[in-house]
């Protein structure tokens, strides 16, 4: 319930409220989101950041979070690169504000698969895989071609692009690759089949040697 008191004083009328918050927020083209409000006082509709009045309860950062999703047409999402902010991570999507996470995820780095993947799938969050590659650390190494054929791909780093997206809870992987020529090969990683549990084990075990 949203606290607004109106109150005279000295002929005035003053609005009493718990706060409010206005977002800044920047997409990844480094545009500002802006939303078109009418107001009556200058008869037409103005280009405003989002913005609200802080509900009972709620922190500023709650409030931030709510307006965003209330106010801009696109998806929510949350992220962080280190393990060490997991916790705070699930604590964000217990909140249900958010539509889509961002995690690390490679056959190197599995901290997710203890909370974060289970929590989102039962939420219904999609989710984007970040570093599938390991930065590159994975891609580094020799793989017998006998062991791609045997997962079906033709190079590694679909092996391991694959690897990732065999995980039914993973929506969307983003690797990075300074080579154009790459993409389209790393792009048919994301066609099926996908791959059994036996060939994640066997690209997690060619990870290891």
């Amino acid at each position: 319930m949203t606290f607004i008191r109106v109150v005279e004083e000295n002929g005035k009328e003053i609005v009493e409220h718990g706060g409010s918050v206005a977002v800044v927020a920047i997409d990844r083209q480094d545009r500002v989101v802006l939303v078109r409000q009418w107001r009556q006082p200058a008869r037409k509709e103005l280009l405003e950041l989002p913005a609200g009045i802080c509900e009972e309860g709620e922190s500023a950062l709650e409030t931030a979070q709510r307006e965003l999703k209330e106010e801009h047409d696109g998806l929510l999402g949350v992220t962080h690169y280190s393990s060490s902010a997991f916790d705070e991570l699930a604590e964000a999507l217990r909140t249900e504000l958010f539509d889509v996470v961002q995690l690390p995820y490679n056959p190197r780095e599995r901290e997710v698969e203890r909370e974060l993947l289970p929590l989102a799938a039962e939420l219904g969050v999609r989710v984007i895989v970040m570093r599938p590659l390991a930065e590159g650390a994975l891609v580094r190494r020799h793989v017998d071609p006998v062991a791609l054929r045997e997962l079906g791909v033709e190079t590694w780093p679909q092996a391991l692009l694959k690897w990732a997206l065999s995980d039914e809870r993973v929506d969307l992987v983003i690797p990075a690759t300074s080579k154009p020529e790459r993409t389209a090969e790393n792009a048919r990683a994301g066609e099926p089949p996908w791959f059994t549990p036996e060939q994640r084990e066997l690209v997690e075990q060619l990870c290891r040697t």
